[in-house]
């Protein structure tokens, strides 16, 4: 019995009495209740984070998502135009048209890629690696220097193998994102990083685009918002080294800074094209100065010159060029001091009318428009002088 009291001694020593148990409990269950505390916050925290990151991680995926829908449609809506005698090639795409009930089927270009067929040309699509062409039924056109687009009626049996992009409804604004699709040298391309500087009624102009030189035959392709939706035709890039010095110079005026820009027509000009075609009207973009409506400006027109005058004399005139805004023809020179403003725009005309140039004349003080319709080959009559320098 006294040899097992060292054992038991060392027993009771060893184990913890009722006190020492509850301790022990408490520790665990205050060391429990942090660890529960601390997990639904790092828990809260991830979710958090995961919060702030799923919509970009989305949105990464869905543009993913839509680049490839697009670039799988695209065999299917964006052509190339080939034919006549020259081997050029150049860009269209199809858009679709609701007319008295019925859907048809545009392709459509730019009005300057047409002029360099001497025959009718016809539109090739590449659709799971053959060939389909079509050849147009129809072909409108725009003037090179205003609208710069076309377009071309597709057969009704093309809605056998073709599709039409989405149309954006409303005109972008400078700084959104925008890309473009299409073929240069006869090869498909994506053009990325379109950014939006400049957008007006008559002209968007979008960052250089290529990281290259301008290949052939891009002109033509669709220009596209982020959400695959047609927001211009593209009809041109130029390059520092090879820019009118006058169109330079309204770039200045509008605020675009960048040595290299690319050029395209809002898609609301396709739409005044096919106004024109379907009931005869005279749709376009209203040419104003501030408030003061002076006419509208057709598809089939542009603006040849902008000139102020003063006491009966004209004062230093702006040639038209590709990025006059006609919608703010205010906003081209200081008219602070000017009794009024001369517009003069170019007509070619139609197979019922002959080409013309009219005059516009605003005078400021009574806001009265005169508009003045001459021939080309009559002689011109204003009631201004031009202001000899000396």
């Amino acid at each position: 019995m006294n040899k097992l009291l060292p054992l038991a001694v060392i027993l009771f020593l060893l184990c913890p009495g009722p006190s020492a148990w509850a301790q022990k409990n408490a520790v665990v269950k205050k060391a429990a209740k942090a660890v529960t505390k601390r997990a639904p916050y790092a828990a809260k925290t991830r979710a958090a984070a995961a919060a702030k990151t799923l919509p970009s991680v989305l949105a990464q995926k869905d543009a993913a998502a839509r680049k490839e829908a697009l670039l799988n449609q695209a065999q299917h809506s964006v052509f190339l135009l080939e034919g006549g005698q020259t081997d050029f090639q150049a860009t269209g795409f199809v858009i679709e048209e609701e007319y008295n009930g019925q859907t048809f089927l545009w392709g459509v270009t730019a009005a300057h890629l047409i002029e360099m067929y001497d025959n009718a040309p016809f539109m090739m699509f590449h659709i799971n690696g053959q060939p389909v062409p079509f050849r147009p039924l129809t072909i409108l056109k725009g003037h090179k220097e205003g609208a710069d687009i076309a377009l071309l009626l597709l057969p009704p049996q093309a809605a056998q193998k073709v599709k039409p992009l989405s149309v954006a409804q409303n005109l972008p604004k400078a700084g959104q994102s925008s890309f473009s699709v299409g073929y240069a040298l006869g090869q498909f391309k994506r053009a990325d990083k379109r950014k939006i500087l400049e957008a007006n009624p008559f002209r968007l102009v979008t960052s250089y685009e290529l990281q290259h030189a301008p290949r052939r035959g891009y002109c033509g392709s669709p220009l596209l918002n982020s959400k695959n939706e047609v927001i211009g035709v593209h009809c041109g890039s130029n390059l520092l080294k090879q820019a009118d010095p006058a169109w330079r110079t309204d770039l200045k005026r509008h605020g675009v800074q960048v040595p290299d820009i690319s050029l395209a027509v809002p898609i609301a000009r396709v739409y005044d094209l096919l106004a024109q075609y379907r009931s005869n009207l005279q749709q376009g973009i209203d040419m104003k100065v501030g408030d003061i409506t002076l006419g509208t400006l057709l598809p089939r027109q542009h603006i040849l010159q902008v000139a102020p005058f003063k006491n009966k004399y004209l004062q230093h005139s702006i040639n038209g060029g590709p990025y006059v805004d006609p919608s703010h023809l205010d906003k081209l020179l200081n008219l602070q001091e000017a009794d009024g403003l001369l517009v003069t725009v170019y007509d070619p005309g139609t197979p019922q009318q002959p080409s013309q140039i009219i005059d516009y004349i605003v005078y400021f003080k009574t806001q009265e428009v005169q508009v003045v319709e001459r021939g080309l080959s009559a002689s011109r009559v204003l009631p201004f002088r031009v202001k000899k320098t000396r």
